[in-house]
């Protein structure tokens, strides 16, 4: 089976799950790791689902579905074929389940009481120059995804409701960091004088709701990118198999799925 070097490849901290680390040895075997992605989602009775995700396209899917079964095997987890999660488990006791889907290994606890504290850490951890726009409309996002890829690229997206009260204050910020203003959306293209810059793409939909995107680096690059052969995405792979989900699903399904909603 062939290897993707390692030297953009994305490190994997042995506790990077830290409310359960022996979890992260599910995430662990995804390796070489082009990405590793964390998403919040809030629920309408204010509970937050918190998902840890790691896409490594260059490992043999046979390989990455064994070390998968093996990890979970070692926790006490029976691997199965399920509607949404595709191959995975769901521990419905203590809300959580694991999936792996094309190329992509994932943990997902439902209900995470430290979770708004966990994606604001990271944010600011990262600095990403856009979370100090999210607190100042009041930080009370609905989704909010962090990315870091091979090369050292990181993304963040979010996803917000935006008060009219609120509407000021991102004009300003938009000014203040001299976003380029095309209707309801403000975005900051790539600049040849300041190439370090992150790019920067905000939008006010009509239902209020505020979409963020930022994003710096070349995201998805090097070896550990490159897909495998077994893996849907490559150029010469066949069409889907009937046996496995016809679309990757998305963190919202796998709650649904796991809430029994």
């Amino acid at each position: 089976m062939s290897a993707a070097s390692t030297d953009s490849a994305v490190a994997i901290d042995p506790a990077w799950v830290a409310s359960d680390p022996q979890l992260t040895r599910l995430l662990g075997g995804a390796t070489p790791a082009c990405a590793i992605k964390e998403t919040f989602l809030a629920d309408r009775d204010g509970s937050v689902a918190h998902s840890y995700e790691v896409y490594a396209p260059a490992l043999d899917q046979a390989e990455l579905e064994k070390r998968f079964r093996d990890a979970a095997q070692t926790l006490g987890y029976a691997v199965t074929r399920q509607p949404l999660l595709g191959l995975g488990f769901q521990d419905e006791a203590k809300q959580r389940s694991g999936a792996i889907y094309d190329a992509r290994v994932s943990v997902l606890f439902a209900r995470v009481a430290s979770a708004n504290e966990s994606a604001q850490k990271l944010a600011t951890k990262m600095s990403f120059e856009t979370w100090t726009l999210i607190e100042a409309l009041g930080g009370k996002w609905t989704m909010m995804a962090i990315q870091r890829s091979a090369g050292d690229a990181a993304t963040l997206e979010a996803e917000l409701t935006l008060a009219p009260a609120k509407r000021p204050a991102l004009e300003a910020w938009t000014r203040d960091k001299k976003l380029e203003p095309d209707g309801q959306a403000w975005m900051r293209k790539s600049r040849k004088d300041a190439p370090q810059l992150p790019l920067i793409f905000i939008e006010a939909g009509k239902d209020g709701k505020l979409f963020i995107l930022e994003t710096r680096g070349e995201p998805l690059g090097g070896p550990a990118c490159r897909v495998h052969p077994t893996h849907k995405e490559h150029p010469d792979a066949g069409p889907p198999s009937k046996s496995k989900p016809s679309k990757t699903p998305t963190d919202d399904d796998l709650i649904r799925e796991m809430m029994g909603k």
